[in-house]
């Protein structure tokens, strides 16, 4: 008598068909929010080949599995995403990778080293920046995160040596109520703004955004993984050490606060880069920004405030370093 409950309940649960992925790229890393079980809501698929099997997924449970969704990942391009209403038969969810998302960048030098000089900049100062904005590129190409700065302009850099206004008021950089000074007059609505200073809080080699949406003011010290930091404060990433999910690689997260041995983002980050609403790609315009994408599932990543889901900030699809 005690096997009937267990036999009873054998008989009345679904037998799911496979459901599959099909991706134009490979290869890809997939998180899937369906309905694997009574509470297995969300499963990870790493390193997919184009048709990616996904398990069994039933029909989204709408108290215990928030959405049917599915977002993948992969070198090159911004993340993919589509809805699914997944069924007790075999389903095929069709994904296409968007094209990377450029940024454009413009730089402000007032200071080019630590004695502030007057200029003019030189072209070597030029050259230096350019390469370090070029290695902060491959930081996140080679983290799959979707976004490219585009160094094409060839006023990219704008020299500010002279301008001994700003520079009196602003070359040491250490408020965050400076900011509407500091760029009122010397900025790119449609871009990136990095404001190199002579010091940041105090530091060469520090930066700081207070939260606004396409700025940065970086010290003259910087390098590739401070400008790749700052421009992750714009997406609204906050510092990794805050995460214990994120800290054990310590110093090697993009997004920790000080290192100098920066080199990786979760695909928990570059979830919220792309689909979190405070990002500069979907946020709304303002003084300091123009959208870029604003793709319209973007949600807040508080569990309470949306029935859509967020990735865990520690998601990873691939080793990092």
């Amino acid at each position: 008598m005690s096997n009937l409950p267990i036999l009873f309940a054998a008989v009345l649960l679904p037998a799911f068909a496979q459901d599959t992925a099909v991706l134009n790229s490979q290869p890809n890393g997939l998180i899937v929010w369906g309905k694997y079980g009574l509470s297995d809501c969300r499963r990870e698929f790493k390193n997919q080949p184009t048709t990616a099997p996904i398990g069994t997924v039933g029909p989204k449970d709408l108290i215990l599995c928030k959405a049917g969704e599915v977002v993948a990942f992969t070198a090159g391009k911004a993340p993919a995403w589509t809805a699914a209403t997944f069924t007790s038969g075999s389903d095929i969810v069709n994904l296409a990778y968007p094209p990377e998302v450029p940024l454009k960048v413009k730089v402000w030098v007032l200071c080019a080293d630590a004695a502030c000089g007057a200029g003019p900049l030189s072209s070597a100062a030029k050259t230096n920046i350019m390469a370090k904005l070029a290695v902060a590129n491959l930081l996140f190409h080679n983290q799959n995160a979707g976004i490219r700065l585009d160094l094409s302009d060839p006023n990219l850099i704008s020299d500010q040596l002279s301008n001994t206004a700003k520079k009196t008021l602003y070359e040491d950089f250490t408020d965050c109520n400076q900011f509407p000074g500091l760029v009122n007059g010397i900025i790119d609505k449609g871009s990136i703004n990095l404001y190199l200073v002579r010091s940041v809080n105090g530091g060469f080699g520090r930066g700081q955004t207070c939260w606004l949406p396409n700025v940065a003011a970086l010290g003259c010290g910087l390098d590739a993984g401070l400008i790749a930091h700052e421009i992750g404060h714009d997406h609204y990433l906050q510092h990794s050490e805050y995460f214990t999910e994120l800290d054990d690689k310590g110093l090697k997260n993009i997004m920790n606060s000080l290192s100098n041995q920066r080199e990786y983002l979760s695909e928990g980050e570059v979830f919220r880069m792309h689909f979190l609403k405070l990002s500069v790609l979907n946020r709304k315009a303002t003084d300091y920004s123009t959208p870029l994408i604003q793709r319209p599932e973007a949600r807040n990543c508080d569990p309470d405030s949306s029935l859509k889901p967020c990735a865990p900030i520690g998601t990873r699809l691939w080793d990092d370093p």
